[in-house]
C-alpha cells in the first residue's frame, strides 16, 4: 500500500492587481485581522506579510533616495500599503465613533476609556504611567500636603507640623 502523501497545489500564485488592492483595503476595513483580511480576497497570510514588507522597503528606499522611481509592480505594491493604511483607519474611525456615541449615551466604560487614552497622564491606571517608587521626590513644600503617619495620630496637629 502507497504511503498518503500530503497533495501539494502547485501553480502560479495570488496576483497583486489594482482589484486585489481594492479588495484588501474594504477587506481591512471589515474583517479584525490581516489573517482574516487575507483570507477574505483568496491569499495567505505568509503573502500578506511577504508584499506588506516588500512594499516597506520599497517606501524606505522612496524615502532615502530621492531619485529612485518605482517600476509597475513597486508601484502595486506601494498602493498595496496604501491600502492596508486605508483599511486600518476606516476601523479606527468606525471604533472610535462607536467609543464616543457610546460615551455620550451615558456609558461610564466608553468615557473612561476615552479619559485614559486621550489624557493619559491624568487618567491611566497608575501601573501604565509607573510605580510611584520610580517617580522623582516631591519636596513637601511644593505639594502642601502634610501627611501624618498613623502612630503620630496621637499628637496635636501643631506639635506634627513644629516637627
Amino acid at each position: 500500500m502507497a504511503a498518503n502523501k500530503k497533495e501539494v497545489k502547485k501553480g502560479r500564485g495570488p496576483v497583486l492587481d489594482a482589484a486585489m488592492i481594492k479588495k484588501m483595503d474594504t477587506a481591512i476595513s471589515r474583517t479584525t485581522s490581516f489573517k482574516s483580511a487575507a483570507a477574505a480576497v483568496g491569499i495567505s497570510i505568509a503573502c500578506f506579510h511577504f508584499w506588506k514588507q516588500q512594499a516597506e522597503e520599497i517606501r524606505a528606499q522612496l524615502e532615502e533616495d530621492g531619485s529612485f522611481e518605482p517600476d509597475e509592480r513597486q508601484g502595486l505594491l506601494l498602493n498595496f500599503l496604501d491600502a492596508v493604511a486605508q483599511g486600518l483607519s476606516t476601523v479606527r474611525e468606525i471604533a472610535v465613533s462607536s467609543l464616543i456615541a457610546a460615551a455620550r449615551r451615558g456609558d461610564w466604560r466608553a468615557g473612561e476609556s476615552i479619559l485614559r487614552r486621550r489624557f493619559h497622564d491624568e487618567f491611566a491606571d497608575a501601573d501604565r504611567l509607573g510605580s510611584e517608587s520610580d517617580a522623582a521626590p516631591v519636596a513637601e513644600s511644593q505639594t502642601g500636603v502634610l501627611i501624618i503617619p498613623a502612630s503620630l495620630s496621637d499628637f496635636k496637629e501643631a506639635d506634627v507640623i513644629d516637627q
